[in-house]
């Protein structure tokens, strides 16, 4: 008995000593479907690249949670003007080199960085905005073989933000060169855009800002039935400089999002996508709000005149009520 008893001793202290580790992951172990990302190569100077922005923009409210974009200005179109801001990022640059994407037109797309056999039998991993809904919605269709949850907070007063990425390995990886990355990107920039329209008072959305990770990704060790977590910690500058003319555009706080993704080597092969927006503590925005308006009383499938408000809270308080005439 006193044998049995330091056994079980010993068994307890055992498991006892992996259960902090065990119940310290917030991730589903369950199996999900995957999530997408387009990586969408724009320009200011590209006049039909407003039509790439809806593209990506409808798919994201269609499949909420599900599609993610991040818009790169790169190439010859996103050279500004002498009197424009300059949307450019060393980062944007450096996975347009590697993608492949440097010398395509604007605008082009890449999805999940999946390689695809087209119609006409050739391979591609760049397309055109033509194909971004048909990819995607396949794409959604199929098993993640791992879940990803993404935590991020900051204290605006430092502007220091800490990032945990943890993940779950439901079926086995189609390498052993998985690596993690982690993108920043930015809504509600202000500035021109050719073909949108409204010259300098275009809104720029998901546009990237900086990887806290290499372009590629971290490694990261992955196994059928295994957990793993990554931490970031990163200072989030007061604004962001072009590498090539130095110009600065604005980066604020509430306005960014933070897109964590896993692909099978780095370059290739998206294999699930989430997205969050920081917790901020000492941030502190004026009481705010924008209104838009979409009139639908001319559809046939109404039978009465009929629109939609859309208020999207533009600070850090919850509003209750709103009033419009």
């Amino acid at each position: 008995n006193l044998l049995r008893m330091k056994h079980f001793t010993l068994l307890s202290l055992f498991l006892l000593s992996f259960l902090p580790s065990i119940m310290a992951y917030d991730v589903t172990t369950e199996i999900q479907k995957k999530n997408v990302l387009i990586e969408e190569f724009t320009g200011i100077h590209c006049g039909y690249c407003p039509q790439a922005h809806v593209i990506c923009h409808n798919l994201e409210e269609i499949h909420q949670g599900k599609i993610f974009s991040i818009a790169v200005h790169s190439g010859y179109y996103a050279v500004p003007g002498s009197d424009q801001p300059d949307y450019r990022t060393a980062d944007g640059d450096e996975i347009d080199a590697i993608l492949g994407t440097t010398n395509e037109g604007r605008p082009c797309g890449i999805v999940n960085r999946r390689t695809l056999t087209l119609s006409n039998g050739t391979e591609a991993m760049i397309l055109g905005r033509s194909m971004f809904g048909s990819v995607s919605r396949t794409i959604i269709g199929e098993d993640a073989p791992v879940n990803l949850l993404i935590k991020a907070d900051c204290d605006a007063s430092t502007r220091v933000l800490n990032v945990t990425v943890e993940g779950y390995c439901t079926a086995e990886m189609p390498s052993d060169k998985a690596r993690l990355s982690i993108a920043m990107t930015q809504d509600n920039i202000v500035g021109p855009q050719n073909g949108s329209g409204v010259g300098d008072e275009y809104v720029h959305q998901s546009m990237l800002r900086d990887y806290l990770t290499p372009v590629l990704g971290d490694e990261i060790e992955v196994a059928k039935g295994q957990y793993f977590s990554k931490s970031y910690t990163y200072i989030l500058p007061e604004k962001i400089v072009a590498p090539q003319t130095k110009r600065e555009v604005e980066l604020l706080l509430q306005d960014i999002n933070l897109l964590a993704f896993v692909t099978e080597d780095g370059k290739n092969n998206v294999m699930n996508i989430v997205s969050a927006k920081p917790k901020f503590t000492n941030l502190e925005l004026p009481l705010s709000a924008d209104m838009s308006l979409t009139i639908l009383g001319k559809s046939k499938k109404y039978g009465f005149n009929y629109f939609e408000v859309i208020l999207e809270n533009k600070c850090n308080e919850v509003l209750t009520s709103a009033q419009f005439d």
